[in-house]
């Protein structure tokens, strides 16, 4: 992280999902009906113990999550992490359980998808810009084709498909991101080799993962508008240490300033006039305010002794309950 000059770019290639497009509303939908199925997707023995999370955050979202099988309000209203996170901060390294999620999540996909937008104004312009100063673009996500491909064709009437040199999804790679089969994949593909000369611009953790191991440049879009102190937390070096950013953007207009300013660049004036206007900065929506009783807030002391309720609470007694107040009500 820092402000260091990166190496110019010959390609880049990026995130789909909360980097170009928001999809949030549909993400979110197949998440939480994927989580309801954990238990007969034989999911929760994988959950990590929450001592092994790496956050914070990640040790609520897992607590939250293996009580009931939904994600936490809080993410649900901010919208700020996506799927493949989602899936990181509750089963790791699994690859056994990350490919079941993955699986069932497009599953559930196919009920919601659809709605999707550019996830900044300008988009289009930004992108045509990079490839006006000869820099081939495209996207690997962990997204199938089965989706990508309608929300190419939907966004923007469709005009984004033929900007891209290479798109790459998740059930064509031979590992989703984290990975870096991706990264070199994509490279292959348009005849370029993943080095620092290609960039991977992505809004999540996992994307630094797979951009730090496949050797790439680490470009974190920060669609989230996530603070500072976040970004400490998350790449402490406890957490995520060694897939720290290169670099951080809150938006395009920072992105095309990297480009401008990279190493060894040689722009000439007149590109250098075409570039798109800047626009004002994005504005961070508030923060969701969770109540003191909340799980994911409250702090209890360990119990020695445990009182339960009996109806309602350990069994259901429903049918005779309002038979008999039905039967007390007639005398």
């Amino acid at each position: 992280m820092g402000s260091a000059v990166l190496p110019l770019p010959k390609i880049m290639l990026f995130d789909w999902h909360g980097t170009l497009v928001d999809t949030h509303g549909a993400m979110y939908q197949a998440i939480e009906e994927m989580l309801a199925q954990l238990d007969e997707l034989d999911l929760v023995r994988h959950l990590l113990p929450e001592e092994d999370a790496k956050t914070e955050d990640d040790e609520k979202l897992i607590r939250y999550i293996r009580i009931y099988r939904h994600l936490h309000p809080r993410v649900l209203a901010e919208q700020r992490i996506s799927r493949t996170d989602v899936f990181d901060a509750i089963f790791g390294d699994n690859d056994e359980a990350n490919q079941i999620a993955h699986k069932a999540y497009n599953d559930c996909y196919r009920n919601h998808y659809g709605s999707v937008k550019p996830f900044q104004d300008g988009m289009y312009e930004y992108l045509t810009y990079l490839k006006k100063l000869g820099i081939k673009i495209g996207v690997v996500t962990n997204r199938s084709r089965e989706f990508l491909d309608p929300e190419l064709a939907c966004v923007e009437g469709g005009r984004w498909k033929e900007l891209f040199d290479v798109t790459l999804c998740g059930d064509e790679m031979l590992r989703y991101k984290p990975a870096a089969d991706s990264m070199i994949q994509a490279a292959k593909h348009i005849n370029e080799l993943a080095d620092q000369h290609l960039w991977y611009v992505g809004d999540s953790v996992t994307d630094m993962m797979t951009a730090t191991k496949a050797g790439v440049t680490r470009v974190f879009y920060n669609g989230a508008l996530w603070s500072p102190h976040w970004f400490e937390q998350v790449f402490a070096a406890n957490a995520h240490h060694h897939y720290d950013p290169d670099i951080i953007v809150d938006d395009f207009d920072e992105l095309l300033d990297l480009v401008l300013e990279s190493e060894g660049s040689s722009i000439a004036q007149t590109l250098k006039k075409q570039r798109p206007a800047r626009l004002p900065a994005r504005q961070l929506q508030p923060k969701r305010q969770e109540p003191d009783w909340h799980p994911a807030l409250a702090k209890l002391t360990y119990p020695k002794v445990i009182l339960f309720d009996w109806h309602a609470t350990l069994v259901d007694t429903l049918d005779a309950m309002y038979h008999a107040v039905d039967d007390m009500l007639k005398e």
